[in-house]
């Protein structure tokens, strides 16, 4: 069992993987489904709900109560299924939010993350630069140096290199180590 404390800790998951993402997305081809009739006689019955533990159902009835970081760890299992919770996109994205409404940072990175790869939401690079912002701002250094890459690279924001430095340079000054190399890589190129 992951400990909900763990939970909260990962939001710098990725950062380089979700901007990177968040452009390679635009070129990728539209998923493909292919209808499937199957008889009633021949549909596989649904598999029995799993048990949740009771850290799960405490979690569950903390981010029923309101609580942020119960909202931000609940919509992280269930963005991931697990846990016994079935993987739910659009759920995740709704707890991100209200999570993100009180303030939460890891929330609004996490929203920032769903607008920008469409997981749960619309994509929307606005929404996506705004949020990413906010936790930024809350001193997140995943969010930090993912707002970096976004102005170095022109995405959702106009190319910016002071703005990018900026960024970068405040992820590299609080300990994230994908910053220290892209901050680098910044002030050479202005040289």
């Amino acid at each position: 069992m992951v400990g909900m404390k763990s939970l909260y800790l990962p939001m710098a998951f990725a950062a380089l993987a979700l901007v990177s993402a968040c452009k390679d997305k635009k070129d990728a081809p539209a998923p493909q489904t292919a209808e499937v009739e199957v008889p009633a006689a021949e549909a596989p019955a649904p598999a029995p709900e799993p048990a949740l533990s009771e850290e799960v159902l405490s979690l569950l009835k903390a981010a029923e109560g309101g609580d942020a970081v119960a909202q931000n760890n609940l919509a992280l299992l269930y963005a991931e299924g697990k846990e016994g919770l079935p993987g739910d996109a659009a759920k995740a994205a709704e707890l991100y939010r209200a999570a993100a409404e009180q303030g939460n940072a890891a929330a609004h990175f996490n929203l920032a993350r769903c607008y920008a790869l469409g997981e749960g939401v619309a994509a929307d690079e606005k929404a996506f630069i705004e949020h990413c912002t906010k936790a930024a701002y809350a001193g997140l250094p995943a969010a930090q140096y993912t707002l970096g890459c976004a102005y170095r690279d022109g995405l959702g924001v106009a190319v910016d290199a002071i703005e990018a430095e900026r960024w970068l340079s405040r992820a590299e000054m609080n300990g994230y180590e994908p910053a220290k190399a892209a901050w680098k890589a910044l002030r050479e190129q202005k040289q």
